[in-house]
């Protein structure tokens, strides 16, 4: 069995460790990405492409943007 193991601190800086090959880590931290990006659509009750824009805007620090992209 293969695992990912996440830290972060509380300022904000992260940590991983994995005993799987590069591969393996890469697959394992995009099916953690794409879980989390699923969860905050389905709490905030939107689709996954606008949770996955909320999270660039909230955590990445992008302007925001309208439906076409445009930023707002």
């Amino acid at each position: 069995m293969k695992f990912l193991i996440v830290r972060m601190r509380k300022n904000g800086m992260c940590r991983c460790w994995s005993n799987g090959d590069p591969v393996e880590r890469t697959t394992m931290a995009g099916v953690a990405f794409s879980d989390g990006i699923d969860l905050m659509a389905r709490k905030g009750k939107k689709t996954w492409t606008e949770a996955f824009q909320e999270f660039n805007e909230r955590i990445m620090g992008l302007p925001k943007t309208d439906k076409r992209g445009v930023s707002k």
